[in-house]
């Protein structure tokens, strides 16, 4: 009789903590972080970038624009670089990605995938850099504005080789592998302007 009672005061007090708020509340749905929102976002951009350059790089080529081809070539690169170091910091701060595997694109002659590169190929302009800063989100802010320093150096020699009637020599362009820092080996320097990578690790094409 004792342990019936006993029993039913129990039931009551979790009745009431229920109730009251005193056990255990259910979690609340997680809102999605937005520095991780603007990584993902960016990383995506990257994959668009370089699937983009791949085959503006392989059309240049075909059409024996090889100056074409190296420059998309070696913009590929950088833009791999940069989606190689969204992602990874993705993962750093506990989220995950899935890069789309269906890019719909129109490719056109040669002058006209440069032209719609320096159109649509522009994230620099797109970054949330500010807004992240504001948030303090200065992990990801970094990032961004290493890529969009990147991407203004790289319009620089795409808005060039529009305005170059002639070519310019073999191997014209390098990247830097830890940053996609992009440049002309006819104005090497000993390191990477932006990480301090040295020059001799940089990738030629």
């Amino acid at each position: 009789m004792a342990g019936s009672i006993f029993f039913r005061i129990l039931s009551l007090l979790s009745i009431f903590c229920l109730f009251s708020g005193c056990g255990h509340a259910l979690p609340e749905a997680e809102t999605e972080r937005t520095d991780l929102i603007a990584l993902q976002e960016a990383a995506g951009c990257c994959a668009y970038a370089r699937i983009f350059c791949l085959r503006a790089s392989t059309r240049a080529e075909s059409e024996g624009v090889l100056d074409a081809a190296r420059l998309f070539a070696a913009l590929a690169y950088s833009q791999q670089i940069h989606e190689h170091l969204y992602v990874a910091a993705i993962h750093h701060l506990g989220g995950s990605y899935h890069p789309s595997h269906r890019v719909v694109l129109r490719l056109a002659a040669t002058p006209e995938n440069l032209r719609t590169f320096l159109s649509t190929v522009n994230y620099a302009e797109r970054a949330p850099i500010s807004r992240l800063l504001e948030q303090k989100n200065r992990y990801a802010a970094r990032l961004m504005v290493r890529h969009a320093a990147s991407e203004n150096r790289a319009r620089h020699w795409v808005e060039l080789l529009l305005l170059c009637s002639e070519p310019q020599g073999s191997s014209p362009y390098q990247v830097c592998p830890r940053c996609g820092y992009l440049t002309s080996s006819r104005y090497p320097d000993p390191y990477c302007p932006q990480c301090m990578a040295s020059a001799d690790r940089f990738r030629s094409f």
